[in-house]
C-alpha cells in the first residue's frame, strides 16, 4: 500500500510543465542599463502583478546584472542568463 501511494505521489509531481504558465509575463526594458537584483524586481512588479517578498538588505552585496533594451519573458529574467552571473558568484 505505501509503495502504491508513493508511486501515485511521484507521478502527479513528476508531471509538472516544463514552462510554467504563470511567469509567461512579457517584460519590457526601455535601454541598455546595469541593475541591482532589488532593481530587477521592481522592474517585473511595476510590469506585472507578481511580488517578491525578502528582506530589504538581501542582496547587498550582489553583483549587479546587465540588462539588454527590448523584451523578455519574465520566467526567463528570473531563472536565466541574467541571474546566471548571480549564481556563479555565490558558488
Amino acid at each position: 500500500m505505501r509503495t502504491a501511494i508513493f508511486l501515485l505521489c511521484f507521478s502527479v509531481f513528476s508531471a509538472t510543465p516544463r514552462n510554467v504558465f504563470s511567469q509567461n509575463a512579457k517584460i519590457k526594458i526601455d535601454k541598455d542599463q546595469t541593475v541591482t537584483v532589488d532593481e530587477v524586481f521592481d522592474l517585473i512588479m511595476s510590469q506585472t502583478d507578481y511580488t517578491f517578498i525578502y528582506q530589504v538588505d538581501m542582496f547587498e552585496n550582489f553583483p549587479k546584472i546587465k540588462l539588454n533594451k527590448g523584451t523578455i519573458d519574465a520566467n526567463i529574467l528570473l531563472g536565466g542568463k541574467a541571474f546566471l552571473a548571480v549564481s556563479l558568484m555565490l558558488i
